[in-house]
């Protein structure tokens, strides 16, 4: 303010911000199905955050929370961040971005956008993405994670170092 007149004006939103997001696979637990390992000690990651499924495995899952969400953020993309080990055979990898919601008679629990059946019979960095159809908008009563799901054949694993996340503001 000068002499009474607004030069300009600044408003802080709390810094609400648009990008891509990193979320490490450190973050994440071994879910309900067992098989992963974080660190994952069987490709030799003994000292990284990268979390590992070995041979053999049967729908082994993983959950990543998503992490960092400011309130009125829209989510509007995520993927998989990892690698795919085969030596011919098959692995698959489902990815499901979940939203958590409280309410009074429970908390609720819906997917938002799934990465199915990424597939590879060779070597493979995991460059798989999901575009929300719409739009996620993040409310204060709202949490979100992403459920990984693995199966190896003999002689695959699987390692997951993280998930992104993209995000605008309305």
């Amino acid at each position: 303010v000068v002499d009474g007149t607004k030069v300009f004006e600044f408003v802080s939103t709390g810094l609400l911000d648009a990008g891509t997001r990193l979320i490490s696979a450190a973050t994440g637990v071994i879910g309900a199905t067992a098989g992963f390992a974080l660190p994952s000690a069987h490709a030799g990651f003994t000292n990284a955050a990268v979390a590992g499924c070995p041979a053999s495995q049967t729908a082994s899952t993983f959950v990543i929370p998503v992490t960092g969400l400011k309130v009125g953020q829209r989510i509007t993309a995520w993927s998989l961040v990892g690698q795919v080990e085969s030596a011919g055979n098959t692995a698959t990898v489902d990815g499901d971005l979940r939203k958590l919601t409280v309410a009074a008679a429970n908390i609720t629990d819906a997917s938002i956008g799934a990465i199915t059946q990424v597939s590879a019979t060779a070597d493979a960095a995991i460059a798989s993405s999901k575009t929300l159809a719409t739009p996620e908008v993040v409310a204060a009563d709202e949490q979100y994670y992403v459920v990984v799901t693995v199966t190896t054949a003999a002689s695959t694993d699987v390692q997951i170092a993280g998930i992104t996340v993209t995000t605008d503001v309305v």
